[in-house]
């Protein structure tokens, strides 16, 4: 055993603690998961005011992963894929993203995207991404010192897209305290309002008619996989 390899008996991804290992043990865990249990089974956390789900799978191997990211009629990501816990529709909807979507719903949104990523179109907008380049290096020298995420890191993605948008500057920190809480909130202007409301897609009925026993989630390396 390698000075950081853990016991297949202490691997525990719902366990909050595991998470705060170095991220050497936490390789090592996923490794021993690979090796000795690829498919391995998790009970749900306990958490105050909600009933304890019936537990989740965690998919370790590229090879699992890949077949439940392509099956979409047996894997759903629509009831939360980023939580071990199942979401209720509401939530997911709002809360949601690419991550949380099934095809064809995320097929057709993902095309609509991917259309403005393409080499030829991304050299259209070079010039653009120069000059927010130069603006945020500039806004950091004026400061003197500087919080790298917060000063370049954040802003400087984040200006490009609400550029490709036709999103004003005046809502730009509309848009990143959205994106940072996870919700939208309450200050943005009527018209960014409305401009949210009219970018957001109706909500998914690709779940709506399975049964539990084919309600999954896709799998990463530390994700869930919905229990049959």
């Amino acid at each position: 055993m390698s000075v950081h390899e853990i016991s297949l008996e202490e691997i525990n991804p719902t366990d909050p603690t595991f998470w705060t290992r170095p991220l050497e043990e936490r390789q090592a865990a996923f490794a021993t998961l690979r090796r000795e249990r690829p498919i391995a089974f998790f009970e749900e956390p306990a958490i105050d005011g909600t009933p304890v789900g019936p537990g989740y799978y965690a998919l370790t191997r590229y090879d699992d992963v890949v077949e439940v990211s392509r099956n979409p009629e047996i894997y759903c990501s629509g009831l939360g894929s980023t939580s071990v816990t199942d979401m209720p529709p509401e939530a997911a909807e709002f809360f949601g993203s690419f991550i949380t979507m099934d095809d064809p719903r995320h097929a057709r949104l993902r095309g609509i995207v991917s259309r403005r990523f393409t080499p030829k179109q991304l050299s259209k907008v070079m010039d653009d991404v120069t000059h927010i380049a130069d603006e945020v290096i500039d806004d950091m020298c004026e400061k003197g010192e500087t919080d790298f995420v917060a000063d370049i890191a954040a802003p400087f993605p984040l200006l490009i897209i609400c550029d490709m948008m036709g999103i004003p500057r005046s809502e730009y920190r509309t848009v990143l305290d959205s994106a940072r809480s996870g919700r939208t909130t309450s200050t943005a202007s009527p018209q960014a309002r409305s401009r949210r409301s009219c970018a957001t897609p109706p909500p998914s009925s690709t779940c709506a008619g399975r049964s539990p026993a084919t309600r999954c989630c896709p799998a990463t390396s530390s994700g869930p996989a919905r229990r049959s």
